[in-house]
Order: C-alpha cells, then sequence, then structure tokens
C-alpha cells in the first residue's frame, strides 16, 4: 500500500508532503493550488512521461526534480536533472540505482509499484468499460490476464516452428541430394573414401532426426499450451459475458427511468399548454379585472375613512371615560374633605401642628 508521497521541485510544489491512510484518499482544495500537479507528479514516477524538464519548478534552488513514494516495504524515488534520469529502490534488501534513457522504466521498479495505465483514469475519460468498444475491452482483458504474453509467446513459438519446418525441409531436401550422392559414389572405384562418407552422412542424418524429434516433442509441448490457453480464454469468455448481462441489465433499468422521465416531461408540457390557455384568458378578463381594481380603490378609500371615524370614536370614548372618573374622583374626594373636617371638628387638634383649632379655623382652612 502507497504510505506517503513526497514532491520536490515538480510544478508548483516545492517541498511538498503527503501521508495517506487505508481505503480512499480524497485530495481537494482552490484552484491552481497544486491538485493536478500531484496525480501528474504519480504518473511521472509510474510511467517516466513527460520526457524533458520542463515541469521542474522556475523557482527550486536546487538542480534537481525528485518525487518519492513511500510502501509498506519498498521505497521509490525518481530523480531528473537537465541531463540525468535515476530510480532509487530500496527495500529490506538493499538499495539500488537504475539510471534510465528516454521514458523507459526498469523493470525491477515495474514490478514493485504493480501499476499499468489500466489503474489510472483521467478526469475526461470515458466511464469505464461502458464505452469502450470490443477490441479495447479485449485489449484491456488481455492487459490485465496477461494474455498478451501468452500471445506473444504463441506468436514467437510458431515462428520458431515454422522456422524449425523450413529447416527440416531444407534438411531433408539436403538428405535426398546427399543420398542422390551416395549412390553415385558407390558406382565409384573408390569405394572406400565413399564409404567414409556415407557413414558421415548417415550420422548427420542420425542427428537430422533426433532434432527433428525434439521439434516434433516441442511440437506436442506446444499444442497443450495452445488447448490450455483456449480454455483459459474460454474461461474470460464466459466471465465478459456476465458481466455484459449485467451491464445490459443496468441499462435496461436506466432505460426504463428514461421513460419514466419523458413521460413526467411530457405531463409538464400539457400543463405548461394548459397554463398558457389560463393566461389568455386571463388577459381577456383584463378589463372586468381593471373595473374591480378601481371598485377595491374606492373601498379602500371608504375603509380608511372609516378607521379615523372609528379612531375619533375610540378618543371620544377615552375621553368621556376619563370625565366620569373624575368625577367620580371628584365625589370621592368630597366624602374624604367632609370625614376629615369631621373628624377635626370632634379632636379639634391639628394632625401637623398639634395646636387647637375652633370651627372659624377649620372653615378656613379647607
Amino acid at each position: 500500500m502507497l504510505n506517503k508521497i513526497k514532491i520536490e521541485n515538480f510544478q508548483s510544489h516545492e517541498n511538498t508532503e503527503i501521508d495517506l491512510s487505508s481505503g480512499v484518499n480524497i485530495i481537494h482544495g482552490l484552484s491552481q493550488a497544486g491538485k493536478t500537479a500531484i496525480f501528474r507528479a504519480l504518473n511521472w514516477v509510474f510511467f517516466n512521461r513527460p520526457s524533458g524538464f520542463h515541469f521542474h519548478s522556475s523557482f527550486a534552488t536546487k538542480p534537481y526534480t525528485k518525487v518519492s513514494l513511500l510502501f509498506d516495504n519498498a521505497r521509490i524515488s525518481f530523480q531528473k536533472t537537465e541531463k540525468t534520469a535515476t530510480y532509487f529502490l530500496e527495500t529490506k534488501d538493499g538499495y539500488k540505482e537504475f539510471s534510465v534513457v528516454g521514458t523507459s522504466v526498469p523493470e525491477e521498479i515495474q514490478r514493485v509499484l504493480n501499476i499499468s495505465e489500466i489503474n489510472i483514469a483521467n478526469q475526461l475519460d470515458n466511464p469505464f468499460f461502458i464505452l469502450n468498444s470490443p477490441g479495447e475491452i479485449g485489449r484491456i482483458f488481455n492487459s490485465i490476464t496477461n494474455s498478451e504474453k501468452a500471445d506473444e509467446f504463441v506468436s514467437t513459438l510458431t515462428s520458431f516452428i515454422n522456422r524449425r519446418k523450413t529447416y527440416i525441409s531444407t534438411l531433408e531436401t539436403q538428405a535426398n541430394e546427399l543420398q542422390q550422392q551416395v549412390d553415385a559414389i558407390a558406382k565409384i572405384e573408390k569405394f572406400d573414401k565413399d564409404f567414409k562418407r556415407y557413414s558421415f552422412l548417415q550420422e548427420k542424418e542420425y542427428s537430422l532426426n533426433n532434432d527433428i524429434q525434439k521439434i516434433k516433442e516441442k511440437m506436442k509441448l506446444l499444442d497443450k499450451k495452445q488447448k490450455f490457453i483456449l480454455r483459459i480464454d474460454v474461461q474470460l469468455l464466459d466471465t465478459m459475458v456476465q458481466s455484459l448481462s449485467r451491464i445490459e441489465s443496468q441499462v435496461t433499468s436506466n432505460l426504463n427511468k428514461i421513460n419514466h422521465l419523458k413521460s413526467l416531461f411530457d405531463r409538464l408540457q400539457k400543463a405548461q399548454q394548459n397554463t398558457t390557455m389560463f393566461q389568455n384568458k386571463l388577459n381577456k378578463m383584463g378589463h372586468v379585472v381593471k373595473l374591480y381594481e378601481d371598485q377595491i380603490e374606492m373601498l379602500s378609500k371608504i375603509n380608511m375613512e372609516l378607521k379615523q371615524k372609528t379612531e375619533l370614536i375610540r378618543d371620544l370614548n377615552l375621553i368621556i371615560d376619563l370625565t366620569n372618573s373624575i368625577d367620580d374622583k371628584h365625589i370621592s374626594l368630597k366624602k374624604l374633605k367632609h370625614e376629615y373636617q369631621k373628624e377635626l371638628s370632634t379632636t379639634g387638634i391639628c394632625p401637623f401642628c398639634f395646636s387647637k383649632i375652633n370651627q372659624k379655623t377649620l372653615q378656613e382652612n379647607l
């Protein structure tokens, strides 16, 4: 699992370290913050592309660009200058360096990364496996199952067998020619010398027969491997058929949803037509509405006048209530004054200065 990414002097990243967690990791940020540059840096390590040195940061103080990936059991770094490009591999077995030319990636680095272009999806790519052509789907399956290597092996072995067959045919022709020569030599007096030559040819024929037998054994082995490859292809085909069936079911479901949406859209169009008809009727009734508006305006004025008069009546009621309250209090005050006067007449002493008062003084003060 990839645990950490370190990017040095790559586009907008001077010295960036990103710690990753298990599962799905999401990198978010503002536009032009360098999110896509992280994706390009990973592709640069995976596939050594793009070539050149234009991605080197303009603000960099060091003459190299470097991206390091930390895995559970290894650390891979890729460093590039204007003239050199080097992969570094650190594992429990030791430390290795690989100088590369062009856009090649060392096989040992590829084995540790274990990533191909199938594992990478760009922003504007079509949905995986849905819109691909049959040829593209076949290439994807071959890439996943490494069947292209088997095809290459079969092609190489077939070419080898064809060459060997041609070689055997040539040897058989030569053997026939040699046999004819042996027959001719038999008629010559120097039988001993010719006999030795004949023995030599027999030995050569025996060697050729051994070669033919070995080639036949290899052809049998090839037939077995071809049958095995065909059996694998049938299994892959079954898997593809099942996947396509599931995709077809999903497409059917989506079509049903689309038809339902289309029905809703038709109903919406009808509703819009009804709304248009209703609007036309409203336009025809415009003069009636205008008359109603004038009457409503007149009623509004009458209502305002009623409100004003209602407020005036409420104010008059308040004044009347206040007048009644004053009269009541005046009567109560007279009663209190009478009682106070009666009390003073009884006691004959002022409650404030405690002086004696008579009836005349009481009348003057009250």
